[in-house]
């Protein structure tokens, strides 16, 4: 993963305050959480080895197939609508790489956190 190629691509004012990108971690949201990252900041990985889906269930990815990450943002929103982050945030960012990665032999998806 090219992390300056990353960082050049979206870290812009109004979209990504910062980047932070991991060679592998235990955990990106651990990470974040450890470090008291600022709102508007990525942290992404391509080995991740101890992270944590819905229900505390393990949440790991494969080297060369697989990004995990965490994005630190602070939203105003009513609780009722929480749930829709997570969604959004994840299909614009999906969007946003197929742009950015076109013409490169990569194929993206979502995949629901378990």
């Amino acid at each position: 993963m090219d992390s300056g190629y990353l960082n050049f691509k979206l870290v812009k004012p109004g979209l990504l305050q910062s980047l932070v990108y991991l060679e592998e971690t235990g955990s990106t949201n651990e990470y974040a959480s450890a470090n008291k990252l600022a709102s508007d900041t990525l942290v992404i990985t391509s080995i991740q080895t101890n992270g944590k889906g819905r229900f505390g269930r393990k949440w790991e990815s494969s080297p060369g197939k697989n990004i995990a990450m965490t994005l630190v943002k602070n939203f105003i929103i009513s609780i009722d609508e929480i749930h829709n982050v997570s969604f959004y945030s994840s299909l614009i960012l999906l969007k946003t790489l197929q742009k950015l990665c076109k013409g490169y032999s990569t194929d993206f998806s979502l995949k629901w956190p378990k």
